[in-house]
């Protein structure tokens, strides 16, 4: 007979689902945990006072006081505290249908985060540690509201890191974009938009489609077709010149295009 084997570790398909939680002051002594596999659940570590040390594919990062590690499931995991940085520690581990919210925060590897709202943060916190440890009528449910009010501040805080990194380099961006406007016929060149907005490529990336909702190839699409409406409307050139104007040699791969982004031919628009 097989025994079966405690654990916290659980797949909810409820909307969400506070597995366990804790807290502890880790003077005493030095703590290491990895996990190669991960968990199967989300996780977060509330760096409350003091630090924490982690490690992905051989990076080594510190977060601080008022800022959280996110983990995400089956993401491998290595962190560790020293006795001398006497860190208070707040954990959670959590599943649920709602935690797709967070995966647009998922890179493979842990995130960091620094919050936006501390006070509010803790405090939402230790109620949710009160309600899980005192366990009332209800106290599930009651657990499963509080954490989801953290992911919450925890998406708040990473959406207005990134609106404050976006502001500073606004103005770079909007000249990307007037540039794409002007010379939508030439090909993409990530290399020269990121060393206009002093980036890296995939910085840029990210950047450029936080503002503009469009990856920069998506983007430049859009401007194509609407110039080439534009002109299919307004003009006598034929399909062929539109297609090369716009910046397509292969006027039977524009038509393809056309018709998948705007839904109609392109003599469809030359008709109305």
């Amino acid at each position: 007979m097989t025994q079966k084997v405690y654990s916290t570790q659980r797949v909810s398909n409820e909307y969400i689902t506070l597995n366990n939680c804790g807290e502890q002051f880790l003077g005493n002594a030095d703590y290491d945990t990895l996990r190669e596999q991960g968990r199967v659940d989300y996780g977060i570590q509330f760096i409350e006072a003091g630090r924490c040390t982690f490690e992905d594919n051989g990076r080594v990062r510190v977060a601080g006081a008022g800022s959280l590690l996110l983990q995400f499931p089956g993401v491998r995991q290595h962190y560790s505290f020293q006795k001398e940085d006497n860190t208070h520690l707040m954990w959670a581990h959590f599943s649920g249908t709602s935690c797709q919210m967070l995966e647009r925060l998922n890179t493979g590897e842990t995130v960091h985060i620094k919050l936006s709202d501390v006070k509010t943060f803790k405090l939402v916190f230790d109620q949710m540690l009160k309600a899980n440890n005192i366990r009332q009528s209800n106290y599930e449910t009651i657990c499963g509201g509080y954490i989801t009010v953290l992911l919450g501040l925890i998406l708040r805080s990473v959406d207005e890191q990134q609106e404050k990194a976006l502001g500073q380099g606004r103005e770079h961006l909007l000249k990307v974009i007037h540039y794409m406007n002007v010379n939508f016929a030439q090909s993409i060149d990530l290399k020269k938009y990121a060393h206009m907005c002093y980036v890296s490529p995939s910085r840029f990336m990210h950047l450029f489609k936080d503002y503009t909702g469009f990856s920069p190839y998506r983007f430049q699409l859009k401007i194509r077709v609407e110039r080439a409406v534009e002109m299919l409307e307004y003009t006598s050139l034929r399909v062929e010149e539109i297609a090369e104007l716009v910046g397509y040699e292969d006027c039977s791969y524009f038509c393809r295009i056309f018709k998948r982004f705007t839904g109609h031919t392109p003599l469809f628009y030359r008709k109305q």
